[in-house]
């Protein structure tokens, strides 16, 4: 088994990268600034990452081809890095699964929900601080401006398929900052 152990500089991340080498297991590994030194470097394929910049945490997930991805990056006082990250490795890990499965075509990896864009919007203000009363209400029929006034996307068939769980802008978005 090939595992990705983002954020494996960390407390946790350490534990788990020399956990997974003594099961006899390969690692490869991420560190934000630079990589662990001495036992812990040795035998662990590392890559730098900043997991709040979702092409770099595809990218990662693509160049190790794990069979799993554990996210142990962790920063308490950066919520983009905790949260955001978080989502973007997830991300990663069912694009990843997808890749390596035997199931060809279109898949939605956008979770469950069927969300209109007001409604997103609100939810992308709360999480964010913002006042959702600021944005504005009304017909979008009437407005002129072209396109879907819900976004809806199919994912079941996806989920199916996949043991990475897809969350939904209602759980990942209204979680908001702690």
């Amino acid at each position: 088994m090939r595992l990705l152990v983002v954020g494996g500089s960390g407390f946790l991340g350490r534990e788990i990268v020399r956990q997974t080498r003594c099961a006899g297991h390969r690692v490869a590994a991420t560190f934000h600034r630079r990589p662990p030194s001495g036992d812990l470097g040795a035998g662990v394929d590392w890559h730098a990452l900043d997991i709040r910049i979702r092409d770099d945490v595809a990218r990662v997930a693509a160049t190790a081809r794990p069979d799993v991805i554990v996210n142990a990056a962790y920063r308490q006082s950066d919520w983009a890095s905790t949260a955001d990250g978080g989502a973007h490795v997830a991300l990663a890990a069912a694009l990843r699964e997808l890749a390596g499965s035997p199931y060809p075509g279109i898949h939605h990896v956008a979770g469950p929900d069927a969300i209109s864009r007001h409604r997103l919007g609100v939810l992308i203000a709360r999480r964010d601080g913002l006042d959702p009363t600021a944005l504005p209400t009304g017909r979008r029929a009437a407005s002129g401006v072209p396109g879907p006034a819900e976004l809806r996307l199919d994912c079941a068939r996806t989920r199916a398929r996949l043991t990475t769980r897809l969350r939904g802008a209602h759980e990942f978005l209204a979680a908001g900052r702690s």
